[in-house]
């Protein structure tokens, strides 16, 4: 009820002559004690009204967005179906392996219990089985009362989504099914379905329903309607009471919707908060009819007491110097305006916001003041102001000594007095701070841009190559295939010639055609052990004094007869090099090995070089490369990239003319660099190539074997001819070697083949048929028989 309301009540009831008499002020009083009580009593309630619908709007906006999250979670988890699918496609009606797939499946989707494989709808798998086993041999095709979803998911070949019921394996949940159709080259023929089985109240975890009650206070229920009997079915709950006047928000999935309802745990009511509005109403009522009181008694007593006329001009001039202490504590501008922007009152708190003294802005415009870019838009508020009464969110500058300052101004039209032109109250707020924060946040905003379109492009980089790879491995399994198949079928060809009967001569060469078929498989097996250990982190390299003379010469022994029978030369040279070094000869032969075996493979006339030399010499450190050389047929510069990588050969295709598995340059690139070296190559395409890898060595000691000192002698070079590189039996050399075999044999290294193979002339000389037997023993992977008999030959040797 406003002042002049009760002013027209205190005139009414005070007549200014005696024609009538006068109301007595507590009838006035409980007259206005009843309309304020009426307009209180309303307001209470349109406050409360409007306090419930804010309250249902903020409830209704979580329960849409825990739908949402419902759905985007069971979507989540029906999404599974396609990969199983695919994979049952890919595998012509077979998923090899299913159990284990599955087991890496089901951790990225939580919601889902368990992944099913129903050839013919009869499930058949089900990861994890445990718990499962109930409803393996289920025929979902057969029961339409329970299975219509399974059937419709045949009809339609669409995904769908049955439940939530009782599970056959106990507990309740809801299962999604997605149809699988194989092409037969005739059409598609229906295989099975592929199933996702999501229990609850797990396949809701994530959703964030359970956080409703604890972080809002918010009561929940997620239920739907069974389509056969129409009773409402309960699929999660919160453990405090039932909502009460819910609000609702429905989960869309496929075939049917579920419907999410929220409500306050204390109820949509506020006791409190409405019996201290209705205390205010009272008070508030209480207030009016007491002022009410007051002024038919002020009216009454005006006409006799003049003083009461100076007594409330002295209220009037206190109430405006409180309006102006008011206007002073705030903290913006405030001008009046007349309809041309022109200053005619200004009300501030801030000097120091001002350009000029306030008393020299008075009559001049406003638009001399700020920027010249903002003048249209003060000019645009005022006369929105005048239109329409109001005008917000103008913007403004103003250029100070320190720097510029915008404003955000709010114009309202002062109301009119008679005889007077209108006039505009200007408010300005600094939002200076405000608009720096906004375009600090749009340059972050480019910036943030920037990086995702940055990450965006180093994930296609990665995705490319990362596709590059699976190019290239794929293309080294079809090689690796060819490599494998091509010795076993000559073993079983020749083992069946061998059952079927042949003449002692025939049977000498097809044994030996077996034992290299043998030997071919053997090397493949060690090249792939070896790279997968080193790969792992398992190979650790050994530290010993060697002779680099006997190292060279144990490959070129290696290569020898092979190269005889290609009529190839072999070269040595390590002029420079100490004679004794320190580290791991077995790997060093065996990374030199791989490079020569690559040179006598490709090499058809000409010779084969292998070559050491000293780069780095710091005393007992020092840098040594090797280098194997050869006149074949090279290669082309933009091979040289895929040499070293696993699983890469310069030519990948399985009817390339020369074998290998394409594993031993990069077995021999990862052993240089665990022996702190690195790999590279050079040629030209029909001039041969050069292939070297760099290692870090001690300075060895030791007595070098004669056959050594006579290779170290000269200028360091010795040129061998393949007919010569067959040893004399050496006793010394041979029992090293069995030391080393001896050492592999007891961790089951695969290396102990390569050693072998690399001294087999040496010790077939030395120790005759002993090292026959050894060399049948290691063949077949016989490590402890291997392992007996070279414990043997050493005890023989030592009582010799």
């Amino acid at each position: 009820m406003s002042a002049a309301v009760l002013h027209a009540i205190a005139d009414v009831s005070v007549p200014r002559t005696g024609g009538g008499q006068p109301s007595r002020p507590w009838q006035v009083a409980l007259v206005v004690f009843l309309v304020s009580g009426a307009l209180a009593t309303a307001m209470v309630v349109l406050l409360e009204q409007g306090r419930r619908e804010i309250l249902r709007e903020k409830v209704s906006v979580q329960a849409s967005s825990h739908a949402h999250a419902v759905r985007q979670q069971i979507e989540r988890s029906m999404a599974v179906t396609y990969t199983l699918a695919a994979q049952v496609r890919q595998g012509h009606g077979r998923i090899r392996d299913f159990e284990a797939m599955a087991k890496e499946l089901l951790p990225y989707y939580p919601g889902v219990s368990s992944l099913q494989l129903l050839p013919d709808g009869v499930i058949q798998q089900i990861v994890p089985l445990a718990g499962n086993e109930p409803a393996i041999g289920a025929n979902v095709l057969q029961n339409p009362a329970r299975n219509k979803e399974a059937l419709l998911a045949r009809d339609t070949g669409q995904l769908t989504l049955a439940g939530p019921y009782a599970l056959i394996q106990g507990g309740q949940g809801a299962i999604a099914r997605l149809p699988v159709f194989l092409d037969d080259g005739k059409g598609r023929i229906f295989w099975g379905l592929v199933a996702v089985v999501m229990r609850f109240p797990d396949a809701l975890v994530g959703t964030g329903l359970g956080h409703l009650p604890e972080e809002y206070g918010l009561s929940y229920e997620l239920w739907r309607l069974e389509p056969e009997s129409g009773l409402k079915q309960i699929i999660a709950a919160s453990a405090v009471a039932a909502p009460i006047d819910p609000v609702q928000a429905t989960v869309d999935l496929a075939l049917g919707n579920w419907t999410l309802s929220v409500a306050p745990v204390l109820g949509w009511g506020d006791p409190l908060g409405l019996a201290l509005k209705g205390a205010l109403g009272l008070v508030f009522s209480l207030l009016m009819a007491v002022l009410a009181k007051l002024l038919v008694e002020s009216r009454a007593h005006e006409r006799r007491l003049e003083v009461e006329v100076a007594a409330r001009t002295a209220d009037m001039l206190s109430t405006q110097s409180q309006l102006q202490a008011t206007l002073s504590a705030v903290p913006d501008l405030m001008f009046e305006l007349d309809a041309e922007g022109r200053i005619h009152a200004i009300h501030f708190s801030r000097a120091e916001l001002l350009q000029i003294p306030a008393a020299e802005l008075l009559g001049r415009l406003i638009g001399d003041f700020v920027a010249d870019d903002t003048r249209p838009a003060i000019a645009d508020g005022l006369a929105n102001a005048l239109a329409n009464g109001y005008a917000t969110g103008v913007e403004y500058q103003v250029l100070l000594p320190e720097g510029p300052v915008w404003y955000e101004c709010t114009l309202a039209r002062k109301p009119p007095v008679a005889g007077e032109a209108p006039r505009c109250i200007l408010l300005a707020r600094d939002i200076t701070e405000k608009r720096q924060t906004a375009d600090e946040l749009e340059r972050y905003r480019d910036h943030l841009e920037d990086l995702v379109a940055n990450r965006t492009a180093e994930l296609t980089r990665a995705r490319v190559q990362a596709e590059a790879a699976n190019v290239a491995k794929s293309a080294f399994l079809a090689n690796m295939s060819h490599e494998i198949r091509t010795p076993m079928n000559a073993i079983i060809g020749l083992a069946q010639l061998l059952r079927q009967g042949a003449t002692p001569s025939q049977q000498d060469e097809w044994l030996g055609q077996v034992e290299h078929a043998g030997q071919r498989l053997l090397a493949i097996i060690n090249d792939i052990l070896d790279l997968s250990k080193i790969e792992a982190g398992g190979l650790q390299l050994a530290s010993a004094d060697f002779a680099l003379a006997e190292v060279l010469d144990q490959v070129a022994s290696a290569i020898g007869p092979a190269a005889r029978g290609k009529g190839l030369r072999i070269d040595i040279d390590y002029d420079g090099v100490p004679v004794w070094l320190h580290g791991d000869a077995m790997r060093l032969r065996q990374a030199l090995g791989h490079y020569a075996s690559n040179a006598l493979k490709f090499t058809e006339h000409g010779m084969i070089a292998l070559r050491a030399k000293l780069l780095e010499d710091h005393g007992d450190a020092m840098l040594v490369r090797f280098e194997v050389a050869d006149t074949g047929p090279g290669f082309a510069p933009e091979q040289l990239d895929r040499l070293f990588q696993p699983f890469e050969q310069a030519d990948m295709t399985t009817t390339r003319k020369h074998g290998g598995n394409g594993l031993g340059l990069a077995i021999t690139r990862r052993l240089a660099q665990l022996m702190g070296g690195e790999v590279g190559a050079d040629g030209t395409a029909g001039e041969g190539s050069r292939f070297w890898f760099s290692a870090r060595l001690q300075r060895g000691h030791g007595t070098a074997p004669r056959a050594v000192v006579t290779a170290a002698t000269g200028a360091g070079a010795l040129k061998i001819d393949a007919a010569d590189v067959t040893p004399a039996p050496d006793p010394e050399r041979a029992r090293r070697v069995l030391d080393e075999l001896e050492a592999l044999l007891r961790h089951d290294d695969t290396a102990a083949g390569d050693l072998f193979e690399a001294h087999r002339p040496l010790l077939l000389a030395t120790l005759d048929g002993n090292a026959t037997r050894l060399d049948r023993q290691l063949a077949a992977f016989d490590y402890p028989g291997a392992l007996q008999t070279v414990q043997e030959l050493i005890r023989q040797a030592a009582d010799g």
